[in-house]
């Protein structure tokens, strides 16, 4: 049995004496960097987002690029087949439980019952780091405005607030021991709430990083907002429970129910930006706006037959966006309600959607999946445009390929990928590996004999 690879080459590929090095990934600090446990995204049958530009390409560092608004695409290939090409890739080893996109759009983070966090580039979709200091499920995270600090919190009580873009400075918050379930920073970054599933909202002083209250509630906390001027806090919680509470003292304002019959959660709220109105989503998939600060209902949308897992207001205020896990995106125009387009990605998801995020410039939006898997999506054509991989998350045998670049170095990247100009690719599955049009491809299995090859799993 022989281990083979097989060049990237064709009529107009330097000779070996001349190779091209091409650079693939980049760390937050904008260096270009290389590094095995940095996966490339996800891609199909000739590529996904996160495939680095193809042979042929002029000479010099290029970035991996994606399929979508913010960059060219190397393929085009339909919703359909990228759908198929990344089912079964996985992100985290388990369920993806929280999502938060940086104020720039820039950085991903995803935190799962995995224990991990990990920080993804945009619209790239490269991994960058993976950060592995919880010592529970993820539950929360939050971006400070300036997206100079990230909080996260997990099913242990645990805060952790990381300095960006590096993540090397990191501090624990004192303790709380209850499960955080959401989280919400306040905009000039000074005060932290926290929302707990054991019913509760502790609020931290960033600066000090100190608890500075208990609010003691008779509901569990599934979703938080904080008003633009930073002296309103509204919670949602078990029985379509919405409490107001002012900042920083944290002081009880109002207490009103969504649903009369107090049969759902609420699982999302929003706030316009001049702070005249509040959204709150249900389990039911109702939303219902209110006036603020006297929380008094003005009307209900009816778009979602599922949990509303996310909401955003334009930064004109007028429109709203509510993104479910039925796998439907709704725009509405404001402040009249009216649906204005719906988006239905169904047809792709191959196993439970358990959170979502909207990039800050509506964009994007990622959807995670119970079995680890994420996705991206262009907004507003709600087009798939990808999925998002790392190769440590996934089990021996998957459909995955080692690329070495004539540099020596070797980045783990998804079967049908186009690889760089004097790389040559190996196949992690028991398949013959290929580069045809430089595509590395794993085409079907084959036995001993003259010629025959065994790819082994690494």
């Amino acid at each position: 049995m022989t281990d083979e690879t097989q060049p990237c080459a064709d009529e107009t590929s330097p000779s070996d004496d001349d190779p091209q090095v091409f650079a693939v990934q980049k760390n937050l600090t904008g260096d270009w960097t290389f590094n095995r446990r940095d996966f490339l995204t996800a891609a199909a049958a000739a590529t996904l987002v996160g495939t680095v530009a193809g042979c042929g390409s002029e000479s010099g560092p290029t970035p991996v690029v994606t399929k979508g608004p913010a960059a060219s695409p190397t393929s085009e290939l339909s919703p359909v087949e990228l759908s198929a090409a990344c089912r079964g890739l996985k992100a985290h080893s388990e369920a993806i439980t929280a999502l938060a996109i940086s104020p720039d759009g820039a950085l991903l983070v995803s935190g799962g019952e995995d224990k991990t966090l990990k920080l993804w580039a945009l619209p790239e979709g490269y991994l960058v780091k993976t950060l592995d200091k919880h010592g529970s499920a993820v539950n929360g995270l939050a971006f400070t405005s300036d997206g100079e600090t990230l909080v996260s919190g997990d099913a242990g009580g645990l805060h952790l607030v990381w300095s960006l873009p590096d993540t090397e400075d990191y501090q624990p918050l004192p303790a709380s021991y209850a499960p955080v379930s959401a989280l919400a920073v306040t905009p000039d970054g000074t005060l932290l709430a926290s929302g707990s599933s054991h019913s509760g909202i502790k609020l931290f002083d960033l600066q000090e990083q100190k608890e500075i209250k208990t609010i003691t509630t008779n509901r569990a906390i599934m979703a938080l907002a904080i008003s633009p001027d930073g002296t309103l806090l509204v919670s949602g919680g078990y029985a379509s429970t919405i409490q107001l509470w002012s900042l920083p003292d944290g002081e009880a304002i109002k207490t009103v129910n969504a649903d009369d019959n107090e049969s759902g959660s609420i699982t999302a709220l929003a706030i316009t930006p001049d702070g005249s109105t509040l959204f709150s989503g249900g389990e039911d998939g109702l939303i219902m706006l209110w006036s603020l600060p006297d929380a008094e209902p003005l009307v209900s949308l009816n778009g979602h037959s599922k949990p509303i897992w996310y909401l955003v207001v334009s930064e004109d205020g007028k429109q709203l966006i509510s993104a479910s896990i039925d796998g439907v995106v709704n725009y509405w125009s404001l402040p009249d309600g009216d649906l204005l387009d719906t988006i239905d990605f169904r047809f792709t998801l191959s196993d439970t959607l358990t959170t979502l995020a909207i990039a800050p410039d509506q964009s994007l939006l990622v959807t995670a999946l119970q079995d680890g898997g994420l996705q991206l999506w262009s907004l507003p054509d709600g087009e798939l445009t990808g999925c998002l991989v790392d190769s440590d998350a996934n089990e021996e045998g998957a459909e995955l390929v080692d690329v070495e670049l004539d540099s020596g170095q070797t980045v783990s990247m998804p079967v049908g990928v186009t690889i760089p100009l004097g790389a040559v690719c190996t196949c992690n599955t028991v398949t013959v590996c290929s580069c045809v049009g430089h595509t590395c491809s794993c085409v079907g299995h084959t036995s001993g004999g003259s010629g025959g090859h065994y790819w082994f799993p690494n």
